[in-house]
C-alpha cells in the first residue's frame, strides 16, 4: 500500500495505466520508460500549445528564459531522451533538468499573466470610480 503517481491514457476502446514510480529492478524499466513517454506526450502537447498560442507570446518573450531554445519531442528534449538508460543515466538526467526548467518558465509566465490580469481589473475599477466621482 502507499501513494504512487500514475497516468491513465484513454483510447476509444481501451484504457492504459502507466505507473510513474521509480523502478525497483531492471525488469520494470520498460514499464517505467513507457510511463515517461506517455508523460512526455502530454508535456509536448502543452509545450506546443503555449508556444503557438497568441495570448502567451508576450509572456514567453519576457520570461527569465526563452522557450525557443528547447526542442521538445515525444521522445525527449534537445536530443536527450526521456527514457532511462542504465548505461547512460546522464542523458536522462539532462532531459529531466530541461523539463524542470521549462516547468519553471511556465510558472513564471502564469505569475506574470496573473499580475497583468489583476492590474487590468484594478485599472478598470479606478476608471469606473473616477467616472462616478
Amino acid at each position: 500500500m502507499g501513494n504512487y503517481s500514475k497516468l491513465l491514457k484513454k483510447n476509444e476502446n481501451t484504457n492504459i495505466t502507466y505507473e510513474l514510480t521509480s523502478y525497483s529492478n531492471y525488469r520494470n524499466l520498460d514499464k517505467f520508460n513507457d510511463a515517461l513517454l506517455a508523460f512526455m506526450e502530454i508535456f509536448k502537447e502543452l509545450f506546443d500549445f503555449i508556444v503557438n498560442h497568441n495570448n502567451f507570446k508576450k509572456y514567453i518573450d519576457s520570461s527569465e528564459g526563452k522557450l525557443d531554445v528547447y526542442k521538445v519531442t515525444k521522445e525527449g528534449i534537445n536530443n536527450y531522451s526521456i527514457k532511462f538508460d542504465k548505461e547512460h543515466p546522464d542523458n536522462w538526467t539532462q532531459c529531466m533538468k530541461y523539463l524542470l526548467t521549462i516547468l519553471k518558465l511556465y510558472i513564471l509566465m502564469i505569475i506574470k499573466m496573473d499580475k497583468d490580469y489583476y492590474k487590468d481589473i484594478l485599472d478598470k475599477s479606478l476608471i469606473i470610480n473616477n467616472a462616478n466621482s
